[in-house]
């Protein structure tokens, strides 16, 4: 195999010097030697999955015990302190198993790991994680979604089917760029309400993590739907569809680790944390057709063009307006999710 990939590299590099091609294809062959080695050294010194370290769990009911209030000592409302807590516990990689309901997490605290980790991935990943919006894509909201549920707890074939069809818009570069500027205009007028915020002595609220949601869902609002929704203004009503939009924010990610992390009641009956979280999805959801459907009246079968927004390119190339709401479901999802 090893002389086969150094002679067919030596075949493209025909019309190169002959003791330069000699060279050339000798150094290859040894830089696949060498990685071929290394990968079989690593297989040799893989261990099994079970033996990642992480918190061991109890008889039946594993782990799921430690994020229950008052007896757990993680408190799913802290992400952050979980995550400090278990790389300074066990390290650079670790496994919460035993979660009643739910796959083992595995959590990775390496950079470079990551990267090897993605590099590694197959053609079509697997990621079995979030059963509860697997749950609200395939089987509560199945007539909306149908065949495109997105690409966020979605994996497989239609996983595959959905990220081709939107990749090759959201790659782009020069659609990135684009974006620059009225990014940096949200970036000022969140400056301008942090001044607003500020009390006497320069500090601001301990609720300041609400003001970060404001500014998250205004970015990734103007990228995802290609309009301002107003969330910095400095006097927002509380029966504004500019508040209900944070407040179903709000009520998905406090609501999202109940029901991801503590025994899965809700597969049995609709508790008041599922009952949050689901509303919370229906009205990302409700916003995102009202703009979906704002961008289609706005294009009106006008074709695609250099300074067409992220929205137009994809209802363009698509012509699926639910492939453009899905799409930017997902983006509002995971762009607000970063700054939690």
């Amino acid at each position: 195999m090893l002389a086969s990939c150094a002679w067919g590299l030596a075949a493209r590099q025909a019309r190169a010097p002959l003791w330069s091609r000699a060279r050339s294809t000798v150094s290859i062959a040894l830089q696949e030697i060498t990685a071929l080695q290394d990968s079989t050294t690593a297989s040799r010194e893989a261990k099994p999955f079970t033996e990642v370290p992480g918190p061991k769990g109890l008889p039946i009911i594993g782990n799921s015990w430690r994020f229950l209030p008052v007896v757990g000592h993680y408190d799913i409302q802290k992400l952050d302190k979980i995550m400090w807590q278990l790389y300074r516990d066990f390290g650079k990689v670790v496994r919460v198993g035993g979660l009643l309901g739910h796959p083992d997490l595995l959590f990775v605290f390496d950079a470079d790991l990551v990267e090897q980790i993605f590099r590694r991935e197959e053609h079509m990943p697997h990621r079995p994680s979030m059963p509860s919006l697997h749950n609200y894509k395939h089987v509560l909201r199945k007539d909306f979604f149908g065949d495109t549920p997105g690409v966020i707890g979605v994996h497989g074939q239609k996983w595959h089917d959905f990220r081709v069809q939107v990749q090759q818009v959201v790659l782009q570069p020069a659609v990135a760029r684009q974006y620059i500027s009225p990014l940096n205009d949200i970036a000022n007028d969140f400056m301008d309400r942090i001044d607003l915020l500020r009390d006497s002595n320069s500090e601001l609220p301990g609720a300041f993590l609400g003001e970060l949601y404001k500014w998250a869902l205004e970015s990734i609002g103007r990228v995802a739907l290609d309009s301002r929704l107003g969330c910095l203004g400095a006097d927002i009503r509380p029966e504004s569809e500019q508040q209900r939009i944070i407040d179903a924010m709000k009520g998905f990610f406090e609501n999202v680790s109940v029901v991801e992390l503590r025994s899965p009641f809700w597969r049995l009956v609709a508790t008041p944390s599922w009952k949050k979280y689901i509303n919370a999805l229906d009205t990302f959801r409700e916003l995102c057709m009202e703009r979906i459907n704002a961008a289609v009246e706005r294009l009106d079968g006008k074709k695609e063009h250099e300074g067409s927004s992220l929205l137009e390119r994809v209802l363009d190339r698509t012509g699926d307006p639910k492939i453009a709401a899905t799409m930017a479901l997902d983006l509002l999802l995971v762009g607000i999710d970063t700054v939690r």
